[in-house]
């Protein structure tokens, strides 16, 4: 399904590469990471007056200590439409995608007939990517940009998952009030019949602008090749509880996602002017190579006058084999 680290590594650095020439006139972004001697961080929500004390309190002295560890750094984006990088290699795409779905604020419904649509859609491209997938499992739909929902993740690097997977596994159990996508968005392939032998071996984010009138400028997804990271040494657990509102309810969620050490090796790309036919996917874990992980984040660049702001729908999905 997918190739070997070292070959990955080897094909993937060359290909990226900058000449002088292009390095002058690449657009750059300020990305927050952590500090180099940071072990772990800790997110336990956002403080509220309408709550425990004690809760608030832990919860401010976690930001406290992760605003302590984090460091800003300037970066240059490279632009993955002037340069060949292969999707086995790299772990993201860009793909056409012409959406019939009308009412984008209905895809966040579950259930919804737009949701559905939207869904087939996805599926579609993913097995064209990855002809052996049985079975996906999906995540929540989240939308950003647009009235009254999340802003982007500007300059927050991060994995959803922390790649040793096993880590993450222990960490949930050790907190089983909360919601993760291995228990309970997994419980859409394994609790089937007939899905007894499947194994979930690779985790894909799939993200789409939704902008009328003009292409994504100033806040467009950027992900790092992940050839050019060392896992094992720059990759820092981010342990995670806090609420979420889902589907109507305040729902709990319980996480070991991944923060990023900086190092001048590594290298960003993005889409210039990704537009909403066109829909970009990359790994958020294959549980087979912990390596293959593309850390991601919304960059920070200018918007033109007059230009309309991002706005976007993202998700994950669980493919099993």
């Amino acid at each position: 399904m997918q190739c070997c680290s070292a070959h990955r590594k080897q094909s993937a650095s060359g290909a990226g590469t900058n000449t002088a020439s292009d390095s002058v006139t690449a657009p750059v972004t300020s990305l927050d990471y952590v500090k180099a001697g940071t072990t772990k961080t800790s997110f336990l929500g956002m403080p509220s007056i309408f709550q425990n004390p004690i809760t608030t309190y832990n919860q401010i002295g976690a930001l406290v200590n992760l605003g302590a560890s984090m460091e800003k750094r300037t970066v240059p984006l490279q632009d993955a439409r002037a340069v060949k990088l292969k999707y086995e290699h790299c772990g993201f795409k860009l793909e056409p995608l012409k959406s019939k779905v009308e009412d984008w604020s209905q895809v966040a419904i579950k259930g919804s007939a737009e949701q559905a649509t939207y869904q087939a859609e996805l599926e579609a491209i993913i097995r064209r990517l990855h002809p052996a997938v049985k079975a996906f499992a999906w995540s929540a739909y989240l939308l950003r940009g647009g009235p009254g929902e999340n802003g982007p993740a500007a300059g927050a690097i991060h994995l959803d998952w922390f790649p040793d997977v096993e880590r993450v596994k222990e960490y949930i159990g050790q907190h089983p009030e909360g919601y993760h996508d291995l228990k309970h968005t997994a419980a859409q392939v394994t609790s089937q019949k007939g899905n007894e032998g499947l194994t979930c071996r690779l985790v894909l984010g799939l993200w789409k602008p939704r902008n009328h009138s003009n292409p994504v400028k100033e806040s467009p997804l950027i992900v790092c090749d992940p050839a050019t990271v060392d896992i094992a040494a720059e990759a820092v657990p981010q342990e995670q509880n806090f609420y979420v509102h889902a589907d109507g309810n305040l729902t709990p969620v319980s996480n070991l996602a991944a923060s990023l050490k900086y190092t001048e090796r590594q290298q960003w790309y993005y889409f210039k002017d990704q537009t909403a036919e066109e829909v970009l996917i990359f790994r958020h874990a294959t549980l087979d190579d912990p390596s293959f992980a593309n850390f991601h984040c919304a960059g920070v660049l200018p918007l033109p006058d007059g230009a309309e702001k991002r706005s976007s729908v993202e998700t994950r999905v669980m493919l099993y084999f």
